[in-house]
């Protein structure tokens, strides 16, 4: 870690960055004198997604919801809100940032804070692995030392079905949330020590 400034050149949106990375020649041109630095963005965070899910790291790739709201701001629909590539990098980018700070802060015994996750309780784990057998996949149902790695596995049996979502759903209801603490126990969805 050190000192340093953040100079922004360019007023990106995630739209326009996915266009890019999909290949749209008009804003390829328009934002040639960063092209470069899109590129290399893009390949650290293939590498950083390569080491996380080495790791274990809970991966649902579903969409978020956004609630839509008339001119009185009545909700009026709730519609799937698509999560392209440079949403997951930029997700990616602030994770490995807060666990450089995290571990950083750590090493040098400071006190401070950090966003941790602990383990399932079992009796959720359980609930999740009968939820997921109603759909008759046979998966192995750990009872002890269950780390992430073995939750992304059975997600992984289910990721191209029509009701991933639900699976999916069902392991973050299973899972402890996230809290502050000034006691590091790390974070189980992100597979991550800080």
């Amino acid at each position: 870690l050190f000192k340093s400034v953040i100079k922004t050149t360019e007023r990106m949106t995630y739209s326009d960055v996915n266009k890019i990375y999909d290949g749209d020649l008009k804003l390829i041109s328009k934002y040639q004198h960063i092209q470069q630095l899109l590129v290399d963005a893009k390949e650290l965070s293939q590498a950083i997604s390569i080491k996380k899910n080495k790791a274990g790291m809970l991966d649902f790739d579903i969409d978020e919801s956004e609630i839509k709201f008339d001119d009185k701001g009545k909700a009026i629909d709730v519609v799937l809100k698509p999560r392209g590539f440079s949403e997951k990098m930029i997700e990616q980018f602030m994770v490995c940032a807060n666990e450089t700070v995290g571990s950083t802060i750590e090493a040098t015994g400071l006190t401070s804070i950090y966003r941790v996750h602990g383990t399932p309780p079992l009796e959720k784990l359980e609930e999740f692995y009968k939820f997921a057998r109603h759909f008759g996949k046979h998966f192995e149902a750990k009872q002890k030392d269950v780390k992430p790695k073995d939750i992304q596995k059975i997600l992984n049996l289910y990721k191209n079905e029509p009701y991933f979502y639900s699976i999916a759903v069902q392991v973050l209801r299973s899972i402890a949330k996230a809290v502050y603490s000034e006691k590091n126990i790390g974070h189980f969805g992100l597979a991550s020590k800080s």
